[in-house]
């Protein structure tokens, strides 16, 4: 699925989401702003689902199809919502202003997600109906994944003073919070934002790497073993992608970065 210029979908991390019923939830800027639609797998059926309604990204639907949670500006701060499949009812779940890197559990029951703080991102959940949210970690942490068992939460981060330092590392807590229960090495990508999910099959943390300009997904086993490349890539950027329920289908937003050079002159 090309996107364009992924630089700015990639900032806000994953923008793509299976339903149950294999259709796919996306963002694009085709009618001006970004917003969610959803699409079969041929891209066919292309449904707008949000509109005038501020910048809407990184859409991820419900185990049980009911929902959409997604990442908006529509109030004037970043927030994570919940509108039904068919875009109606939207309903704020975070207080802002800074909120990102949603995810539901695969029991449906929580959204985890990113807080943009002073010094770094951290990790909370709160329900999926709504109310008071609980910080799982004050360290720092980004792009969260629920494993399959719906017990571990795995998240990104740097090995670095700088808590926005791009990410290196991979953290996996309980559910609930505390201490990290295991780490990883990863390699470091600069250029569009690294994203992660755990694999369909829960053995695994695929995630993207970028190398001259070219994304391609690795996956690093739980038994720590060494990474593994998945795809092979030849070209483009990659901002988001997401496997099928059943595991078969893989889904991906690729394009191309764009930068935009400007001359100012007789500045005073």
């Amino acid at each position: 699925m090309p996107t364009g210029n992924v630089g700015f979908f990639s900032s806000f991390g994953n923008g793509l989401s299976w339903t149950p019923d294999d259709r796919i939830a996306y963002i694009t800027n085709e009618s001006g702003n970004a917003d969610v639609w959803l699409m079969a797998p041929d891209g066919s059926n292309r449904r707008q689902l949000t509109a005038n309604m501020g910048q809407n990204l990184t859409p991820v639907v419900s185990p049980d199809g009911r929902y959409i949670v997604f990442l908006s500006t529509r109030d004037g701060s970043k927030k994570i919502w919940r509108m039904d499949l068919n875009g109606n009812n939207p309903q704020a779940l975070t207080p802002g202003p800074a909120d990102a890197f949603p995810t539901v559990s695969p029991d449906g029951k929580w959204v985890i997600y990113a807080s943009q703080g002073a010094a770094k991102w951290t990790i909370s959940k709160v329900s999926i109906d709504g109310g008071n949210a609980v910080q799982l970690s004050d360290k720092p942490a980004a792009m969260p994944a629920v494993s399959s068992d719906n017990k571990f939460v795995a998240y990104l981060y740097p090995d670095s003073e700088d808590g926005f330092a791009p990410v290196n590392r991979i953290g996996i807590i309980s559910i609930d919070g505390g201490a990290p229960v295991r780490t990883f090495s990863i390699q470091g990508s600069g250029t569009v934002t690294t994203t992660m999910h755990w694999s369909p099959d829960g053995s695994s943390l695929l995630y993207t790497v970028n190398t001259t300009n070219v994304t391609n997904i690795w996956s690093q086993p739980l038994d720590g073993s060494p990474p593994k490349q998945v795809t092979d890539f030849k070209d483009s950027l990659m901002a988001g992608f997401a496997f099928s329920r059943d595991g078969k289908q893989l889904a991906c937003s690729r394009g191309i970065l764009l930068r935009d050079a400007v001359l100012i002159s007789e500045v005073k």
